[in-house]
């Protein structure tokens, strides 16, 4: 018996790498959740994407490939160099925004759709390279939005964690009177994605946006920060928040305005810690912040309570085409917040012309592709908002 058990442990571990090597080569294939009014969307999907399946990276598979991804994204090593200038103006109440317009090739018409990127968590244009290739490549023209405090500094003590949509209102505006006419279209990262669903539940049909796409969407963002999990939560996130919001002219600006958020701010443990109590700072331009405590509505946006599903019930319907993707091993937003979110999402009146994609594997925002880790998810978005501009099927 016990010169069999060596053998039998050999047997089992060859096993155990003979799966974890087939999982590598094989193909990922999404769920494909169709909304009410969304079946001219998924058509659009499938014209540019088939089934949208990829062959997912095989040295960043196995069974940590959640977390190998979406490192790996976080690293952004081989981000193309991409020359930009950038746009920038003061708010009314002295708040600095900006449009980060990276330069394009000729081939780029005057007239080509512009794709606004709402980037994740403290980001600019500094982050996104992969998706501004994959945009210019499909004939798109991309533009980052550096929110307050994001790409140049803070002028005046407001900001939120998730963004404005005040400000994305008026950078939009701002693009549509330098550009007559010109098609707008949606990019969203990670957090970028709560602004942009924001956004669009205020405008509703009003809104000059032609389709949106997002990437890894959290959904209730309150209860999406506490399911984080340790490693990504207290052991990372809230030192780059803290870092970002509390050092340099950033933090010099808060601190002036009120020292005592500040305070628990620098205190604060995890995610949503931070964001309650950085939310003061998310008031409105004609009320300044007070050194009251905070909670997770105000930071998130006006009138958004923390139930995801109270805010659908509340906003107007999205009628613009969306195309979502989501991964099963994302670390960062879990799949249980889509199993909670996305039936009330897709199945009312909400956004009722939206697709879901949900993969078994892409990690946080990666979805890494072949050999030399493409881009899965800047290149679906790229085809899909390319042929969103151009497909009569899509129009209303």
């Amino acid at each position: 018996m016990i010169a069999v058990l060596p053998a039998a442990g050999k047997a089992a571990a060859a096993l155990v790498v003979a799966a974890d090597v087939a999982s590598r080569l094989q193909r990922s294939v999404p769920a494909w959740t169709i909304g009410s009014d969304a079946e001219e969307v998924a058509e659009a999907v499938r014209k540019v994407a088939g089934d949208a399946s990829f062959w997912p990276t095989p040295w960043l598979g196995g069974l940590f490939s959640g977390h190998l991804q979406t490192i790996w994204y976080g690293l952004n090593i081989f981000s193309p160099q991409i020359a930009h200038r950038e746009d920038v103006w003061r708010t009314a109440d002295g708040g600095t925004l900006a449009l980060a317009w990276p330069d394009v090739p000729a081939s780029v018409a005057a007239d080509a759709p512009i794709v606004l990127i709402l980037p994740g968590l403290c980001g600019s244009i500094a982050g996104t390279a992969h998706t501004l290739r994959a945009m210019i490549s499909q004939g798109l023209r991309p533009v980052v939005l550096h929110a307050r405090g994001c790409g140049r500094p803070l002028t005046s003590p407001r900001f939120s964690l998730f963004g404005s949509t005040e400000d994305l209102r008026e950078a939009l505006m701002r693009i549509l009177t330098q550009r007559p006419g010109a098609r707008l279209l949606l990019h969203s990262i990670s957090a970028g994605t709560a602004l942009m669903v924001r956004y669009l539940g205020e405008e509703g049909a009003a809104t000059p946006v032609a389709a949106a796409f997002a990437n890894c969407p959290g959904y209730d963002i309150s209860v999406c920060l506490s399911r984080c999990g340790a490693l990504y939560d207290s052991a990372f996130y809230i030192g780059v928040l803290k870092r970002h919001w509390l050092r340099g002219q950033n933090g010099a600006v808060l601190r002036r305005a009120a020292p005592e958020v500040c305070r628990r701010m620098e205190e604060s443990r995890d995610m949503h810690s931070f964001m309650v109590a950085a939310s003061p700072f998310a008031a409105a331009p004609e009320a300044p912040p007070k050194e009251g405590l905070g909670s997770p509505a105000s930071v998130i946006g006006r009138g958004i309570g923390s139930a995801f599903a109270a805010y659908l019930s509340r906003c107007n319907p999205m009628g613009v085409p969306i195309l979502i993707l989501n991964a099963d091993d994302d670390p960062v937003c879990k799949p249980r917040n889509v199993d909670d979110n996305a039936p009330a999402l897709l199945g009312g009146r909400s956004c009722p012309r939206a697709v879901l994609l949900r993969y078994g594997k892409g990690g946080h925002c990666c979805f890494a592709r072949g050999l030399t880790a493409a881009r899965w998810a800047d290149q679906l978005s790229a085809a899909f908002l390319a042929e969103a501009t151009t497909g009569a099927a899509l129009d209303e």
